[in-house]
């Protein structure tokens, strides 16, 4: 086997702790795989790295197995790739991306929490199903989903162009196409038999929130599935443990919260993230309540929510259109 040399990041940047894991559906397939002789190859590098092999120890085992997964691909991308479906992904720096890093192939974390959240109410993504990821970008999520689903139809949208451009060039297993920034997207009613949307109602205005709410339920299919993230209660203790949100932004927020249940911080000035959304994208915290409040009444039925599950973060909700 070829080894690719070691990338110019610390080696320690190549292990990265996850809090509140998931229950690994997704990458435990992907690493069910992988060969023995590619297994041992990379376990032999490993010994050679103190560092990394420490860290790689200390982790839980199906932690562990996530890490040999993404440094797999890095090191051996032969025979890695071709056994397991996933490949380099890192997209150039004029393209959004949500992760960028030398030893990156893809997500490897919101795959398992989806799975997770849809393997809690007994359902999976099965063969046939139309699938949408609502806010692709440049596609870190969808590609490793269609490279396991390969029998599902997968969807991708993102208002973001040069995203989904290269997310299209280099994605052959999903159909990914460049959404408005309003309603209502290019798709007949009835369609996807699940929506997950990762951090999207984390930055809508409220009436963008509210507008995108109720096109979620045109375009789910009776019964389908949507799961999405957004800032809630708890959102508020973790910038305040990273520091990246200052004592009274925080208090406005918590307040605004508890008073009228949704809170928008127009933190991009009218710039725009990466030329979307100029004036409804932003920073949004929401109280469970009001998505309750707002959901029910159009034709939702909540099945699951998981206060803080996204990374210790976010809050996690699966609804059910009924």
């Amino acid at each position: 086997m070829q080894v690719n040399q070691d990338p110019t990041k610390p080696k320690s940047s190549f292990v990265k702790k996850i809090t509140r894991e998931a229950k690994f559906i997704v990458s435990s397939e992907l690493y069910s795989r992988i060969s023995l002789d590619s297994l041992d190859a990379l376990n032999s590098l490993i010994e050679s790295k103190t560092d990394l092999k420490a860290t790689l120890d200390s982790s839980p085992e199906e932690q562990r197995r996530r890490e040999l997964l993404r440094l797999g691909c890095y090191y051996f991308s032969e025979p890695f790739s071709s056994e397991t479906g996933l490949t380099n992904f890192n997209p150039p720096q004029s393209v959004h991306a949500m992760v960028r890093d030398a030893a990156y192939c893809g997500d490897l974390y919101y795959v398992d929490l989806i799975a997770e959240m849809l393997d809690g109410v007994g359902a999976s993504i099965k063969r046939g199903e139309n699938i949408l990821d609502f806010g692709a970008s440049s596609g870190r999520i969808i590609k490793t989903l269609s490279t396991v689903y390969s029998e599902a139809n997968f969807y991708g949208c993102d208002p973001n162009e040069d995203a989904i451009k290269w997310a299209s060039e280099n994605i052959n297993k999903a159909h990914l196409f460049v959404s408005s920034e309003f309603p209502p997207l290019p798709v007949d009613n009835d369609f996807f038999d699940i929506i997950y949307a990762v951090s999207i109602w984390s930055h809508f205005s409220e009436s963008s929130a509210l507008a995108w709410m109720e096109e979620m339920h045109r375009i789910a299919k009776p019964g389908a599935y949507f799961i999405w993230t957004t800032h809630g209660f708890g959102s508020l203790a973790h910038y305040w443990k990273s520091k990246k949100m200052n004592g009274p932004r925080l208090k406005t927020a918590e307040e605004a919260l508890e008073r009228d249940g949704f809170h928008f911080i127009d933190v991009f000035s009218g710039k725009g993230d990466w030329g979307v959304g100029m004036s409804n994208w932003g920073q949004t915290f929401i109280n469970p309540i009001y998505v309750l409040k707002h959901m029910l009444p159009i034709g939702w039925k909540l099945c699951t929510y998981a206060h803080r599950r996204s990374e210790a973060n976010q809050d996690v909700y699966l609804f059910q259109k009924i």
